[in-house]
């Protein structure tokens, strides 16, 4: 699915998903977490590369766990 300025996406419970900018221009989403708490995985996330971690998928699947994700295996 493509979305573009002014388009609103959501992805229930449960509903495998990602999102990704794909093309050449800055994007900026507003992203709503219900309940409360996931938005630290992101912030977490970024406390790691900024602090010069690579975003490995190792990585990745550690902050997922300690949100009770994980990543949608890919085929």
């Amino acid at each position: 699915m493509t979305a573009g300025p002014g388009d609103l996406l959501a992805a229930t419970r449960g509903t495998p998903h990602g999102f990704r900018n794909a093309g050449p221009v800055t994007a900026r989403a507003l992203c709503l977490y219900t309940p409360a708490g996931y938005e630290n995985y992101f912030r977490d996330v970024h406390a790691a590369v900024t602090a010069g971690a690579e975003a490995t998928d190792e990585l990745l699947a550690e902050f997922r766990s300690r949100y009770r994700t994980s990543s949608y295996p890919q085929p």
